[in-house]
């Protein structure tokens, strides 16, 4: 926010009651809430609880997308969560088979600085304010990839934090990471060598086949070790775990056997 206007008027405070900071065990303690924003960036309505010292106990800042806290909480953590507005959001775990049976998954490569460079991870995001899971899946799928997913299944299992420490999220209020599953007929893929896979042109949709090659296709093992993206490996356990029968039809499904 290096461009934002820092604007502390009398009229713009947003003071945090006392019932709230009694509850933060911060009671008594200096308040100093700040409006932050410009033309240029999303408004963030920020406060701030410190001591005489000029030691922070407790900052929220709060924007359309959501707050992020930091202090200590009830659990004894002391550090930064994040409580996302529309409670969570969906990914897309595309999946098929190899002429020998083995399970592939569908993962997308892209660009993460916070990770690294070029990483494969989860197809999804966030939903939008209002918006179901199963709407914010296909968007985010056709603005991801290109891909129509409108036959993808949601996981029979409730949904997941993805971050215990980080995240702010109630599984029994339908909150979290929702897992949706896509088959992919196997016709549909062509080999890259080295068990990679990727789809054909024209298979899905002809004209938008460059965005729909940055989903590769590897054995359900090799996806889990080679992305860093825990989302995605949340993602292709609960795959293996909710899609496929406690013991498999080895006929159909022989790779799947542990």
């Amino acid at each position: 926010m290096t461009e934002a206007v820092l604007d502390a008027t009398k009229q713009d405070l947003q003071l945090l009651g006392d019932e709230r900071r009694s509850q933060l065990g911060l009671l008594g303690l200096q308040v100093r809430p700040l409006s932050v924003g410009s033309e240029q960036s999303e408004k963030w309505k920020i406060t701030s609880l410190i001591t005489a010292n000029d030691k922070v106990e407790y900052f929220e800042a709060t924007s359309e997308y959501g707050t992020l806290y930091f202090g200590k909480w009830s659990d004894g953590h002391i550090g930064w969560r994040w409580q996302e507005e529309g409670g969570g959001g969906p990914i897309t775990i595309p999946y098929s088979f190899d002429g020998n049976g083995q399970l592939l998954i569908g993962l997308r490569k892209e660009m993460r600085d916070n990770l690294g460079g070029e990483r494969l991870c989860a197809i999804g995001g966030f939903k939008d304010p209002g918006e179901t899971n199963e709407a914010a899946q296909a968007r985010e799928a056709m603005e991801e990839c290109d891909m129509d997913t409108a036959k993808a299944i949601p996981s029979h299992a409730p949904p997941f934090i993805s971050n215990r420490n980080y995240f702010i999220g109630d599984a029994n209020e339908d909150e979290g990471i929702h897992p949706f599953f896509l088959e992919i007929p196997s016709a549909w893929l062509v080999s890259k060598g080295s068990e990679t896979y990727a789809l054909q042109a024209g298979k899905i949709d002809p004209e938008t086949i460059k965005n729909q090659q940055s989903v590769v296709f590897l054995p359900w093992q090799r996806a889990i070790n080679e992305t860093v993206d825990g989302i995605a490996r949340a993602g292709i356990a609960t795959l293996v775990a909710d899609v496929f029968p406690p013991i498999p039809d080895a006929n159909k499904y022989p790779h799947i056997v542990m």
